[in-house]
């Protein structure tokens, strides 16, 4: 029902992933 919101979000969460790029969750 949300499925343009959810795109948004996860949108959201791949570019905050990409500007920050945390070396924690790739397990270093």
């Amino acid at each position: 029902m949300n499925d343009d919101i959810n795109e948004l979000i996860e949108r959201q969460w791949e570019e905050l992933h990409t500007a920050y790029k945390p070396t924690d969750f790739q397990g270093e």
